[in-house]
C-alpha cells in the first residue's frame, strides 16, 4: 500500500474538520445559536434583516454593516450592540433598507461567549 494510499483517510478526515471548524465554534453548553441575513423586496426598496435563533436562551453583540451604490448616491451604515434570544425563537438583531436597485455589500457577526462568527456566510453557526 502507497504512503499516499494510507494518508488519504487521514487527508479527508482533517478536511472534513477543517469545513466543521468554519461553519460553527464551539460553545460551552453544547448549544447551536444560528445567524443569518434575510432579504424582502416590497415597493422599490430592500430590507435586510441580522436574524439570530437559539434554542436556548443566549445574549451576545452584533456588528452589521451594509455599503451600498445605486442611482448615483452611495450609503455607508452600521449598527452594533447588545442583543438577547429567548429559547427556541428568531429575532431580528438589526434590520436596514435601501433601493431595490442598489447594489450592495453586507457583513454581519456575533458574538457570544466571548467567540465570533461570521453571519454573513449562508448557514452559520455558533455551536
Amino acid at each position: 500500500m502507497s504512503q499516499l494510499t494510507r494518508a488519504l483517510p487521514l487527508l479527508v478526515g482533517l478536511g472534513l474538520a477543517a469545513a466543521a471548524a468554519t461553519a460553527g465554534l464551539a460553545g460551552p453548553d453544547g448549544s447551536t445559536v444560528q445567524c443569518e441575513i434575510v432579504e424582502h423586496s416590497q415597493n422599490g426598496m430592500r430590507t435586510i434583516e441580522a436574524m439570530v435563533t437559539s434554542p436556548k436562551p443566549a445574549s451576545g453583540d452584533y456588528r452589521l454593516v451594509l455599503e451600498s451604490r445605486g442611482g448615483g448616491n452611495s450609503s455607508n451604515i452600521s449598527q452594533g450592540g447588545s442583543f438577547t434570544v429567548p429559547a427556541n425563537q428568531t429575532i431580528a438583531v438589526g434590520q436596514m433598507m435601501i433601493g431595490d436597485d442598489a447594489r450592495y455589500s453586507v457583513d454581519f457577526s456575533i458574538t457570544l461567549d466571548g467567540q465570533s462568527i461570521d453571519c454573513t456566510q449562508p448557514g452559520a453557526l455558533f455551536t
